[in-house]
């Protein structure tokens, strides 16, 4: 048994390419392989446009909330003098 014949690379460009295109067979391969998956039906009250309730409810609260006063930095740094 013989390896397969060695792809030499000349610059970026070609080995981005290279390995663009090994993933693609690759992930073409395994799609052969597996079926895709059935995505659960949601139903929706609400349109896409409209927030949840939850979602507004977490805004009303965050608007609610006043934001704290910031504590007075205190440097303790002594100078000394060196006289």
């Amino acid at each position: 048994m013989t390896a397969p014949n060695p792809l030499i690379v000349h610059d970026m460009p070609q080995m981005c390419k290279f390995v663009y295109e090994f993933y693609a067979e690759k992930v073409a391969a395994l799609q052969k392989l597996v079926p895709p998956l059935q995505k659960p039906v949601e139903e929706e009250t609400t349109t896409k446009t409209e927030p949840k309730e939850e979602e507004k409810e977490k805004k009303d609260e965050s608007k609610k909330e006043e934001p704290e006063e910031m504590a007075e930095i205190v440097n303790e740094v002594q100078e000394v003098d060196d006289s």
